[in-house]
């Protein structure tokens, strides 16, 4: 229903993690939680993500909107220039393809998180 509820659900996976992240939130039509997909375990503070692996499982398990989510091993939840463009890139593909893209959340620590929707950058 909201981001803090996003964060409480993820902070588990999230927690000690090291390296980055990038996950995805698999959402039915009604906002409820099909699944995670852990589309990408990168290096310390960096991770190459493609359109291709974050909406392969969305689209097989025929999903209606997703919420991506990544950490910063840093526990600094500042979203950088590569995050914007990263997500502008995903809502893009999303649109043509019928999945909704509900929120991108930056995760810090269960404290320190950037919800794009409640920034108003999605």
């Amino acid at each position: 229903n909201k981001p803090s509820d996003v964060v409480g659900f993820l902070e588990p996976v999230y927690r000690g993690l090291e390296k980055e992240a990038f996950l995805t939130i698999l959402l039915t039509a009604r906002n409820a939680a099909m699944g995670v997909d852990l589309v990408l375990l990168g290096c310390l503070n960096s991770s190459l993500v493609h359109p291709r692996e974050v909406f392969r499982l969305p689209l097989i398990m025929a999903t209606a909107s997703i919420i991506f989510s990544h950490n910063h091993p840093s526990q600094d939840p500042s979203v950088s220039a590569e995050d914007m463009e990263l997500t502008k890139r995903l809502v893009e593909v999303g649109k043509t393809i019928g999945i909704e893209v509900v929120d991108h959340i930056v995760y810090g620590n269960l404290e320190r998180y950037v919800s794009f929707k409640e920034k108003g950058l999605l």
